[in-house]
């Protein structure tokens, strides 16, 4: 499943905007809700 977040991490990479805020920006809250997935997976909260 691809979540919105992730396409625009994904075309802006395309765009070689690695460096921008925006992109890092974007990839905090990619990381951000991987990790809320993780934890909200470990206790069994689905």
């Amino acid at each position: 499943m691809i979540t919105k977040v992730s396409q625009d991490a994904q075309l802006l990479r395309r765009e070689g905007k690695e460096k921008s805020y925006k992109f890092k920006e974007t990839m905090g809250h990619k990381l951000l809700n991987t990790s809320y997935i993780s934890l909200l997976n470990r206790f069994g909260i689905k």
